[in-house]
């Protein structure tokens, strides 16, 4: 959903440019590899969707931890910080800030204003998806693959596709498969201003040639996001080392998000748990003994 031409590969696919620096070149590296290989990753998720985690994180913690709280203000006090919510202030010798990054610069402007103004930097341009379900004799294409990536062909709306009734089982009843189109991003924000019925349509139509399609979807549901993907722009590496470095500023403060470790829901777990282990160092406590830091 981003602009290539604006992105830091250093930022983005790390692994890129240490393959090229270690083997001469990319190719080189990925045939290397396959001769080298070990078991590859597998793609995961969860019958009811991402959400699946925080709630069931929700259910472990019981009255552990208090939700449907507004955050309104963080400040520095003399005990920590002093968290303003909608139903008080309270005291916190700790606080982790796992917002957006737009979100993210605001608690910190007051607090600590160079990592407002990394957070700031950060953008996340609009997505649009679009969810759409056909019988499976509708659609010409054997869906063999888990999707389709667009060039940037400005008589294009649509920037890519995921066939999600291929990649996981029980996205689709027998005799249906489920397509799902992304648009919007860098490429084209202005989707972000046109109706559902437009956005349809118009996505409708230039998938048909694309899938071989003929006829009407049976499931048609739209989702849009006014804030998507972070980009990790050129200059992202230092945005992100001012990010993670909040606590040696102010100690007892920390920011974690998908704008800084990387998308993915394993790079988003790896990174929390790293945070809570520093967390737990900064009050000198023990984390539970079935706690595991990724690698």
């Amino acid at each position: 959903m981003g602009d290539a031409k604006k992105l830091s590969i250093e930022a983005a696919f790390a692994r890129l440019p240490e393959m090229e620096r270690n083997h001469g070149s990319i190719s080189r590296a990925i045939l290397k590899g396959k001769r080298d290989s070990a078991p590859g990753r597998h793609l995961y998720s969860w019958k009811h969707g991402v959400a699946t985690v925080p709630k069931a994180l929700a259910r472990a913690l019981g009255d552990r931890v208090t939700k449907g709280i507004c955050v309104t203000r963080i400040r520095k006090s003399a005990r920590g910080f002093a968290v303003h919510t909608d139903a008080g202030t309270e005291q916190a010798k700790a606080v982790v800030l796992a917002v957006q990054p737009h979100i993210a610069a605001q608690f910190l402007e007051g607090v600590d204003p160079i990592g407002a103004a990394a957070a700031g930097a950060i953008s996340a341009p609009p997505i649009n998806v679009v969810f759409l379900g056909y019988r499976r004799g509708q659609v010409a294409h054997p869906l063999d693959g888990l999707g389709v990536l667009s060039t940037k062909d400005p008589s294009r709306i649509i920037s890519g596709l995921q066939f999600p009734s291929t990649m996981y089982p029980g996205r689709a009843p027998d005799g249906h498969v489920a397509i799902s189109v992304y648009a919007g991003g860098v490429r084209n924000p202005e989707l972000a201003r046109i109706s559902d019925a437009d956005l349809v349509g118009q996505v409708s139509a230039e998938l048909a040639p694309l899938l071989g399609i003929s006829g009407a979807p049976v499931v048609v549901r739209t989702r849009r996001w006014a804030l998507g993907l972070p980009q990790y722009t050129l200059g992202h590496g230092g945005r992100r080392a001012t990010l993670e470095t909040t606590h040696d500023r102010h100690e007892g403060l920390f920011v974690v998000g998908n704008f800084l470790q990387g998308v993915s829901m394993s790079n988003c777990i790896e990174s929390a748990q790293n945070t809570a282990q520093k967390v737990a160092d900064h009050l000198d406590v023990q984390t539970p003994k079935d706690f595991k830091v990724a690698r």
